[in-house]
């Protein structure tokens, strides 16, 4: 491994190859908007999530999750045990707009980018203004078309 990578979260599994930039070799130039190809396997999502500095959350297609990146443990102050399995809702709270979330769910479900700002909540109740971008993960389909099959969420801490 390379002196400088970044350190991933230990319940990511560990790229087969050495680091050299912040998104390793084999993921050359690969940025979050790119990961829905489907040039780009769950596991170079995996090893994406694990090399990101962006808190990162991995669900499956019904919203449970699935894995996270040190940076949202860091940021959201959940560990991975206490959330896999469970749902995003684990972070909204009394001042979550619901009309927001379902609109990130109604594009959810037809399998397209969603972006909103949103009150979310760390652990311990603590406020912090949440700008999230939700991206499906494309794999083939029955019949060849795309089904998204995982989402992956970026959360951007934009104020209190």
């Amino acid at each position: 491994s390379h002196p400088y990578a970044p350190q991933p979260h230990r319940s990511l599994p560990m790229p087969p190859y050495p680091m050299h930039n912040p998104h390793g070799p084999a993921l050359g130039n690969l940025g979050f908007d790119m990961l829905p190809s489907q040039a780009a396997p769950l596991s170079v999502t995996l090893d994406y999530m694990a090399y990101s500095s962006e808190p990162l959350i991995l669900t499956d297609s019904i919203g449970r999750i699935c894995s996270a990146n040190k940076p949202w443990v860091d940021l959201c102050g959940y560990t991975c045990a206490e959330i896999e399995g469970r749902t995003c809702s684990i972070l909204q709270g009394e001042e979550t707009d619901q009309r927001e979330v379902e609109a990130l769910n109604t594009k959810i479900r037809k399998g397209e980018r969603a972006e909103a700002t949103v009150v979310n909540y760390k652990k311990g109740n603590r406020r912090f203004l949440n700008n999230v971008t939700i991206l499906p993960l494309q794999s083939p389909g029955s019949g060849g078309a795309p089904d998204a099959s995982f989402f992956i969420a970026r959360l951007k801490e934009v104020g209190a």
